[in-house]
């Protein structure tokens, strides 16, 4: 694992020289791999399969509720967005074309780790689901029941409700109520009310 942070350190500090997009996509895919390699240390139970991330469809149970977190999260954003009049499909770093949510996909980028994989390594390791909470639909596609579903939304909902230190505005602010404050901080550079656009970065806690 301290290896695997070192590497990714040092492909963090060549963000920096990236001289177009295309550049800093190789780097997020290379330091993605990465990470994803270690998230299975942080899960408990034998029966939760993660060798790596896999996605349309996900081949395994800890993939499974990735996705459908990773989902929650971008609904979530994009209805925040369009509250700004944000143009969805307009982004910066993820490839922009016609029916993809652009924005949506870099904006949900600083919150996936802090909502979405601490909620999924909770999930297993608090034994909110079991096994039987899982289906396999052919092809290695696994996928989660009606019932699990609603786990999950319950286990996402409560995350989005946890109170913490926004630095920023230096106050205690739900993640629900920071999605929004992003979004405002975004439209303000728009609308050349601020320089530069600051992503939210989660306290260690």
């Amino acid at each position: 694992i301290q290896c695997t942070i070192k590497t990714c350190r040092s492909e963090l500090s060549k963000v920096g020289q990236s001289e177009n997009p295309a550049t800093l996509r190789g780097l997020e895919g290379s330091i993605s791999k990465k990470y994803f390699s270690v998230v299975r240390h942080n899960i408990l139970p034998d029966w939760a399969d993660f060798k790596t991330r896999s996605q349309h469809p996900p081949k395994s149970n800890v993939n499974a509720v990735l996705s459908f977190l990773y989902g929650l999260l971008g609904n979530y954003v994009e209805s925040a967005a369009l509250s700004f009049s944000l143009d969805t499909m307009l982004g910066n770093f993820h490839v922009c074309e016609y029916g993809n949510l652009s924005l949506v996909y870099d904006l949900m980028e600083e919150f996936r780790t802090p909502l979405c994989d601490t909620v999924c390594c909770s999930i297993f390791n608090m034994l909110v689901l079991n096994p039987e909470d899982f289906e396999n639909v052919g092809d290695g596609a696994v996928y989660l029941v009606n019932s699990a579903l609603k786990k999950v939304v319950r286990e996402f909902e409560r995350k989005l409700n946890d109170v913490i230190y926004y630095r920023p505005e230096k106050c205690h602010l739900t993640y629900k109520e920071i999605i929004f404050e992003q979004m405002k901080k975004y439209r303000n550079v728009i609308e050349e009310k601020a320089e530069r656009y600051e992503p939210f970065i989660a306290p260690i806690q």
